[in-house]
């Protein structure tokens, strides 16, 4: 059974619900360690591609090589893990914020969530790219449209790169918020039959033959729509734990949706993967369930409250700057292993001056912005 939790007892969330707050933080750092402690020594193809920078001679054979084959052997991957926890996590939150302001102050205080943090990471990303170019004459191969595209969240239904592809989420993340602000309208996001009725849909799309061969946005508009079930199992677990639901109908409504999820997954334009995506977000799905399950006696840490804080823009901020500065550091006769843990504190480190310095006063200005207006009360003459 679900038990109460830790709330956050100081600072900016403070009163808040502590399990996903700090989960939100590690997901975020695990992705950062996967990325940089994987794809850069073990594809250097891939991180060369994606930090636009000449790849090294060979893959780097680290002492965790065994972890990583063991990863790809048994099919999942702590990078998607780390995903799947971050979904669930969504879905387990974003009910509390439909309930308690208006749809209009949801979308405003949404859009100041996500995109200014976005820009700024944007900007910085950027940045790293221009500076490398006049230090090694590397390329910088976006055009304005692909930048404000990216900016945007719409570059793949353009058929248009991500210049920073750990994006490909928050493209998700948005037809959730959507699919639960249009559902909260109706007073719905809370009714088993609807949200089955959005899984199945879904699941539908990826049985229709022009969501693998047609345009690119008909494409991505069906990969992305492929992973709300899972999403929605957040949902899901956020009845339960609002004893609005009892465990049993939790469990039969969540276990639908992981069926849909299944099979949207095999069917549709993510059938490559399907298997990898499939137990990676079951497994996330497990560990947020165990956290939650056992959550108040998770005691409260600053360090983690402030990971939880800044996972954002660390998120954000990891992978295209941490393989230019990895790459950076070897150029300059600097050992990987040296280079690691320093691009792990660089990436911190510029979360935490985008969180401080972007992501809170934006939020801010959200709540602001987004508060609900009380009418005047007419005075009984």
């Amino acid at each position: 059974m679900l038990t109460a939790d830790v709330t956050i007892p100081r600072g900016e969330n403070a009163g808040r619900i502590w399990f996903p707050h700090f989960l939100r933080g590690c997901a975020a750092l695990l992705v950062a360690v996967a990325h940089l402690s994987e794809v850069y020594p073990r594809a250097p193809t891939v991180a060369a591609a994606l930090g636009h920078f000449s790849p090294r001679a060979n893959p780097i054979d680290v002492p965790w090589s065994a972890v990583a084959e063991a990863e790809v052997a048994s099919r999942v991957s702590f990078g998607w893990i780390a995903v799947a926890i971050f979904f669930v996590v969504s879905g387990f939150v974003i009910p509390f914020s439909l309930r308690r302001a208006s749809i209009r102050g949801f979308t405003v205080r949404r859009f100041f969530r996500i995109y200014p943090t976005l820009w700024a990471c944007l900007a910085i990303t950027l940045l790293v790219l221009v500076v490398q170019r006049f230090l090694s004459g590397s390329s910088v191969p976006y055009t304005a449209p692909e930048i404000l595209k990216n900016a945007a969240l719409i570059a793949p239904y353009t058929d248009d790169v991500w210049i920073e592809p750990v994006a490909w989420t928050l493209a998700i993340e948005e037809l959730f918020y959507l699919t639960a602000a249009l559902m909260a309208s109706r007073k719905v996001l809370a009714d088993a039959r609807w949200i089955l009725a959005v899984g199945a849909a879904c699941c539908a799309l990826a049985f229709v033959p022009s969501t693998r061969d047609g345009t690119p946005f008909i494409f991505w508009l069906t990969y992305n729509l492929t992973f709300l079930p899972l999403i929605y199992v957040g949902a899901v677990i956020h009845e339960v734990w609002e004893q609005r639901w009892s465990r049993n109908k939790g469990i039969a409504v969540a276990a639908a949706l992981i069926l849909l999820y299944a099979i949207g997954l095999y069917a549709g334009p993510t059938s490559p993967e399907a298997t990898l995506s499939l137990r990676s977000s079951l497994i996330g799905i497990a560990i947020f369930v165990a956290i939650a399950t056992n959550s108040s006696r998770i005691k409260y840490s600053r360090a983690l409250d402030l990971l939880g804080s800044i996972s954002y823009p660390l998120y954000l901020l990891h992978g295209v700057n941490g393989y230019v500065l990895l790459r950076w550091l070897e150029a300059h006769g600097i050992s990987y292993y040296i280079g690691l843990p320093v691009a792990i504190a660089g990436a911190l480190a510029g979360a935490v001056l985008v969180h401080y310095f972007v992501e809170l006063p934006m939020m801010r200005l959200g709540r602001r912005l987004g508060a609900t207006k009380r009418r005047p009360t007419v005075p009984v003459p």
